[in-house]
């Protein structure tokens, strides 16, 4: 945004490419000094507030470090899922604390935090504003006008470097690069006013100006290449661990639709256990009723005093009565579960976690879940396989005992009628 002009006996003239009029900073934070009585009880109540919040956020000390500044935008960036971003840096945290840091002790008072933070929150409501496709990020098309009304209308020159340094492959920005470039323009552009007081659009600085104002907003005062492989490398495994969460939860899905079914396969299963029991029933009660048939036959051509050679068969003396209600038919089958499929689950549970963590975060908890979850119901779904396999066999060989049976009571049935037809005929 601002260049070196010339050099002249350790002096830099830096000029600006856009007129500096038109960039809308915000005022800088007031000089920190620590608040007197009389100060803090004009204090508005929102100030008294939100004083009691930093000191609860800062401590004791009511300073804010960069690594706790880290540790307060990413707790807050949890509570808001439509903002996409990788999570704020220790990097950029620090460059955010250089910028602001009004008397270089490398922390945030509370009217430089208090500044910020009012910052922060207007620009996340242009974010929220602009993102008009509900990403959760601002594309190429939509950066120029989110910047403009953050106060900063920067060229198409300005754009590519910032697009560059600060946005994916696809031109895309997440909040966290937003806010950290939006900082990094807001201190740039307030030192740039400062020094440019007759509003040229040209400074003059020393050396050492120079160096403070580039070293404390790095990777701004000169074009930047790609994002660094490091980035490129956070942003790539954060992508290929959403993806793998999206895996585990569309597993976990499958298998509860697949647990769904196999219950409703053995519950029908199970009913039609009970209608073949019904139908086993019904055949030896006709059994039953055609041995006192066959009894009573009997009977009336001894009283009518026929021949005995016209007795009935002893049916229940052969091998096919025998073989369909002999003493060991009674429909149960000898194989039982077998306990392999407890052990392999044991197993799993023995062997510790399902995935290798990488980001150690909630992702990765959630993921170790859902395949906790998905190893539970594949042992389910092992044990009603074998559960179905087991009733399957058992209901084929009552099948054909039915079959047996009917076969027999249907000659049984059909020998009965030849004998009363012969006795009514005499």
């Amino acid at each position: 945004m601002f260049w070196a002009k010339k050099v002249v006996g350790g002096i830099l003239d830096v000029v600006s490419n856009i007129d500096p009029g038109q960039f809308v900073p915000s005022d800088p934070p007031p000089p920190r000094r620590p608040a007197t009585a009389l100060q803090a009880s004009n204090e508005s109540e929102e100030d008294k507030q939100f004083r009691r919040v930093f000191q609860q956020l800062a401590g004791d000390d009511m300073e804010v470090s960069p690594n706790e500044l880290m540790g307060i935008l990413n707790k807050i960036l949890t509570k808001h899922a439509d903002l996409k971003t990788d999570g704020f840096s220790i990097e950029s945290c620090r460059s955010m604390v250089a910028v602001m840091d009004s008397d270089s002790s490398g922390k945030l008072g509370f009217t430089e935090f208090k500044y910020m933070w009012n910052n922060i929150k207007r620009w996340q409501a242009i974010y929220k504003s602009y993102d008009t496709d509900r990403s959760g990020t601002i594309g190429p098309s939509e950066l120029p006008a989110a910047f403009k009304a953050a106060g900063f209308p920067l060229s198409d020159h300005i754009f590519q470097m910032l697009i560059r340094r600060y946005s994916d492959e696809s031109g895309n920005m997440d909040f966290d690069n937003y806010i950290g470039c939006l900082v990094r323009l807001d201190a740039m552009c307030r030192a740039f006013k400062t020094l440019d007081k007759n509003n040229s659009g040209t400074v003059r600085v020393n050396l050492k100006e120079w160096l403070q104002l580039t070293i404390t907003t790095p990777k701004m005062a000169a074009e930047c290449p790609l994002r660094s492989e490091v980035t490129e490398l956070h942003r790539r495994v954060n992508q290929v661990t959403d993806e793998s969460l999206e895996v585990t939860r569309n597993m976990k899905l499958l298998l509860e639709e697949s647990k769904d079914a196999g219950i409703r396969t053995l519950v029908m299963l199970d009913e039609q256990g009970e209608q073949l029991e019904r139908i086993e029933e019904g055949l030896d009660q006709i059994n039953q009723d055609m041995r006192e048939a066959e009894k009573n036959l009997t009977d009336l051509g001894k009283c009518c005093g026929l021949c005995s050679c016209d007795k009935l068969k002893n049916l229940e003396a052969s091998e096919a009565y025998k073989k369909v209600w002999g003493n060991n038919q009674d429909g149960v089958v000898s194989s039982q579960p077998s306990s392999r499929i407890v052990d392999e689950r044991e197993k799993m549970t023995m062997s510790g976690g399902y995935i290798r963590r990488v980001t150690n975060d909630a992702r990765e908890d959630e993921m170790e879940e859902n395949l906790a979850h998905v190893g539970s119901i594949l042992g389910n779904l092992r044990s009603m396989a074998l559960d179905m396999g087991n009733e399957i066999d058992t209901q084929n060989v009552q099948i054909e005992r039915i079959q047996s049976k009917a076969i027999a009571n249907v000659s049984r049935i059909s020998e009965a009628n030849q004998r009363a037809t012969k006795l009514i005929a005499r």
